[in-house]
Order: C-alpha cells, then sequence, then structure tokens
C-alpha cells in the first residue's frame, strides 16, 4: 500500500505549493482530482470495502460540517477525505487497530502546534495567562501525565512518551492561547479578504455583527454585505499558517514508521 502513500504525497506536494504562494488558495481542481484518483486507486487495489467508502463519507460529512463553522478550509475537507481513500484502512504503526490517516492528523495537529508555539516565542510575543488559561494548562498536564503513566504501566513505551509530549504541547497551547490568537489576526480592507478567510467576529463590534450576520468563514456573500457596509477594516485570521504542509509532513512521517522495523 506504499503507492497510495505516493499517491497522497504527490497531490498534496502540489497543494502545499499553493497553499503557501497562493495566499492558502487551492484550486478546486486539485481537490476534486485527488479524491478521484485516491478513489480510483481503493477500487482497483482493494475493490468495494463498504467500511472504508463509509469512513470516506463520515469524513467528508463531519469536515463540511466544521468547514461551515470555519475551522478549516474546503479543500482540507477533500484532501482528508482522499487520504481515508488512499491510504490503507488499518495496519498503522500505532496498531493494526489505527488507521494510518489518524496518524496522520495526530502528526500534523502537533506539528502545527509546535509551529505556532514557536513561532510565538520567537516573535517575543507579550503573553499574560490569566486564572482559566492557567487552571486549564494544570488539567492538561494531569490528564496526559496520568495517561502517560498508565500507557507506561502497560508496557507502551513509545505511546506514553506521546502522551507527555502531547502534554506538554496542550499545556503551553493552554498558557498562550489566548495572546496566540491575537497574534494571528490582521486587520484587512474589504477590498482585500478573499473568500474563505476567517472573520476574527470576537473582534468586531457585536452591533455590526448581528446587524450583518456575519460569520466566521468568509463566503461571497458575506463579503459583498461587508463591502456594501463600507467598513474601514475587518479583522481576520490572516497569519495563519497554511495546513497543507503539515498534512504533507503527517503522510511521510507515517510513510516512514510504517516501513520501519
Amino acid at each position: 500500500m506504499a503507492l497510495g502513500f505516493v499517491i497522497a504525497i504527490v497531490f498534496l506536494a502540489i497543494a502545499s505549493y499553493y497553499d503557501m504562494f497562493n495566499r492558502r488558495t487551492i484550486p478546486d481542481a486539485l481537490s476534486y482530482a485527488f479524491v478521484a484518483v485516491a478513489l480510483a486507486f481503493s477500487l482497483i487495489t482493494e475493490g468495494i470495502v463498504p467500511l472504508k467508502i463509509g469512513a470516506a463519507v463520515a469524513a467528508f460529512v463531519i469536515g463540511y460540517l466544521v468547514y461551515r463553522i470555519g475551522y478549516i478550509g474546503g479543500a482540507d475537507v477533500f484532501f482528508i477525505t482522499g487520504l481515508v481513500l488512499a491510504l490503507p484502512l488499518a495496519s498503522g504503526s500505532m496498531g493494526a487497530a489505527v488507521p494510518p490517516v489518524v496518524e496522520v492528523l495526530l502528526i500534523s495537529t502537533i506539528s502545527m502546534a509546535i509551529y505556532l508555539e514557536l513561532s510565538f516565542f520567537a516573535q517575543k510575543q507579550k503573553f499574560g495567562p490569566g486564572t482559566q488559561e492557567i487552571i486549564t494548562a494544570a488539567i492538561w498536564a494531569l490528564g496526559y501525565a496520568a495517561v502517560a503513566y498508565m500507557l507506561y504501566s502497560l508496557g507502551l513505551i513509545m505511546l506514553a512518551l506521546l502522551a507527555v509530549v502531547i502534554g506538554i504541547i496542550s499545556s503551553v497551547f493552554a498558557l498562550i492561547k489566548r495572546d496566540l490568537t491575537k497574534s494571528l489576526i490582521t486587520n484587512v480592507a474589504p477590498k482585500d479578504i478573499l473568500e474563505e478567510d476567517i472573520l476574527a467576529v470576537e473582534e468586531m463590534d457585536p452591533k455590526v455583527v448581528e446587524q450583518l450576520k456575519l460569520e466566521r468563514l468568509l463566503t461571497k456573500e458575506q463579503i459583498k454585505k461587508i463591502r456594501e457596509a463600507k467598513l474601514e477594516s475587518v479583522p481576520v485570521y490572516g497569519k495563519l499558517p497554511p495546513y497543507m504542509p503539515f498534512l504533507l509532513i503527517g503522510v511521510i512521517i507515517s510513510l516512514v514508521l510504517s516501513i520501519m522495523p
């Protein structure tokens, strides 16, 4: 099934290029092509596997819902769906019961979180965690410590180390979340906003948000409302890093782990 990884890597490499150098705008044709090729590959190599088709449909539906509330891009939905089809259904490096796509999403999420945290501190951003942030960080730390201890007791040392890493990342993220979030926002003139930009509605006048019925995900209709309202600028998450490169990293690492003895 290494060919499935290769197909995913090729398409993700192309998507990463667009994500990084085309203002995070990935051609729809590329997204559709990946799903079509991944589906054809799955049918040719495995035949019709109801569980895999069902998993792909579920990934698309859940992804679309998350997309509609403004937490991932439209291309992300298609590429995650394509990964479900292109990669093996099971036999990941974490065990037979863990699909490689789960590994990929976990690795990409961890990689992106590390990148955000390092970038935040590298820019010498100031942060002042409040009581809620400190309590949340402590809960994450204690929770993952307990999970790590349990896994270590069962002899699952690698998973225990993974739990420790995720616990540290999650705790740091909780401490700086409020300030990190603000550091990702830029004020943009209405003429410069793009479809699928993420609007920081929490930073806007609630009356304006209510009046224009604005949501996080900027659609053509939303952009039209903003421009007609002649707002001077709007806050968007313009400094969010492109996600495709992290998804690519996840697939590459998952492939390496799968072929390691």
